[in-house]
């Protein structure tokens, strides 16, 4: 994760030699100095049209509307010893100036509601007011076999046991 200075602080993906996927120029200008839960997922192939980027809950698209600029080209990335993740701006060694809470990374792309739950957790652990989940996630379905289960049934009212003194 990138912010670009020299794009009046673009929040990039950096894929590496080129391959980002960018919200574009100016994008991340106006969180400067506010608390955001920040959110990448990218899903196996070409960077720009497999990378989402959502902030408080949120899909984050360009200042002007449109989706992540970026390659089409799938990135090749293997694991080296001399090459990690960075936070800042690894071109010029540029920092992140602020602070940050906690940075999770997965072995793959979470889910909308796997991704919502982990920025719900988020939130509140930071004491940030995010839309209401309802208002974001989707509804839950269930099959009639998973409205079966014995939980969801309602409660019978049993009468408690005789005691003898």
């Amino acid at each position: 994760m990138e912010i670009d200075r020299t794009q009046d602080h673009s929040l990039d993906f950096g894929g590496g030699w080129g391959h980002d996927a960018s919200l574009g120029h100016g994008s991340f200008r106006k969180y400067h100095n506010r608390t955001i839960v920040l959110t990448i997922t990218k899903h196996p192939g070409p960077m720009r049209p497999m990378t989402r980027f959502h902030i408080n809950g949120e899909v984050a698209g360009n200042p002007d509307g449109e989706p992540p600029a970026g390659r089409e080209t799938i990135p090749e990335i293997r694991h080296r010893g001399d090459v990690g993740a960075f936070l800042g701006r690894a071109p010029w060694g540029g920092c992140m100036i602020g602070d940050v809470g906690e940075i999770l990374v997965y072995n793959r792309a979470l889910e909308d509601d796997e991704r919502l739950g982990v920025e719900a957790h988020l939130a509140e652990k930071f004491g940030l007011l995010l839309k209401p989940l309802h208002e974001i996630a989707p509804p839950a379905t269930f099959s009639a076999g998973e409205r079966g289960h014995w939980a969801y049934q309602p409660v019978q009212d049993v009468a408690p046991p005789s005691v003898s003194n």
